[in-house]
């Protein structure tokens, strides 16, 4: 198996951290919610359950999820202009410029957090029908919903690490490229980088050492455009974005085709 590049494992290790807080995020949510539902079986209200689970999560799991992307994203745009500084020492650090990039990037994001959290009740609603004598404490009752409804940790784990790989790739190439741009008259291309291991899925494999000028997108083998690796606002369905892994570097136009 080929060994990774430097730039893709210092983007992993840089992104984990986020993973992990982002799926206990998720996990609280998830939780809350069934524990709404657990206290109206509990307490003799079961045909109240659903709407309390309801009216948890639909409010509760997108907020959460906006939370962390927030915290995810300005953390990427750190990294990104810790690349860009990589490239050009003197180069500017305008991260609280990119405020209102972050802000634009979870509003864009708000569609998907609510299909989550729609998704999320839709898996609960039977857990919960199966759940309506169930007997024991509010805990156990919670618990047994949530394994009914399949909202395990690995679930939430692969949950976050979609949704960190797509607020923090955002924030790094927000970073590197307004950083880069601002400090040079050189101009710089973005080059889609993967892991080079086995998992890598077989269109990004064909995608890694592309490169493409800053503010173009890549077009994926199956049609789809993104800006970055995990871009969802160009169209881009599960099969480009769902707990892929890649990352992007960045070279000087001039530098094309050396090794």
């Amino acid at each position: 198996m080929p060994a990774s590049p430097a730039v893709w494992i210092r983007a992993r290790a840089a992104r984990r951290p986020w993973a992990a807080r982002m799926s206990a995020s998720v996990r609280r949510s998830w939780l809350e919610g069934a524990r709404a539902a657990a206290r109206a079986i509990r307490y003799g209200r079961p045909a109240q359950a659903p709407g309390e689970a309801s009216g948890v999560i639909l409010p509760g799991l997108p907020a959460a999820l906006e939370a962390q992307g927030g915290r995810t994203a300005r953390a990427g745009i750190r990294f990104g202009q810790a690349l860009a500084g990589d490239l050009l020492p003197s180069a500017a650090q305008l991260e609280d410029e990119l405020a209102e990039s972050v802000d634009d990037f979870l509003r864009r994001s708000a569609p998907f957090y609510g299909a989550l959290a729609d998704e999320t009740v839709g898996r609960l609603a039977p857990a919960i029908a199966q759940s309506v004598r169930d007997r024991g404490t509010i805990s156990e009752i919670a618990g047994r919903i949530m394994l009914r409804a399949g909202l395990t940790e690995g679930r939430a784990f692969r949950i976050a690490r979609t949704e960190v790989l797509s607020a923090y790739t955002f924030g790094a190439h927000e970073g590197a490229k307004r950083d880069l741009q601002s400090k040079s008259r050189v101009q710089f291309e973005k080059v889609w980088l993967s892991s080079g291991d086995s998992r890598v899925r077989a269109i990004h494999r064909q995608l890694s050492g592309t490169a493409v000028p800053m503010d173009s997108e890549f077009a994926s083998p199956t049609g789809a455009r993104l800006e970055y690796p995990g871009d969802r606002f160009h169209g881009a369905s599960g099969a480009d974005v769902v707990q892929c892994r890649c990352t992007l570097t960045y070279r000087p136009i001039r530098d094309r085709g050396r090794r």
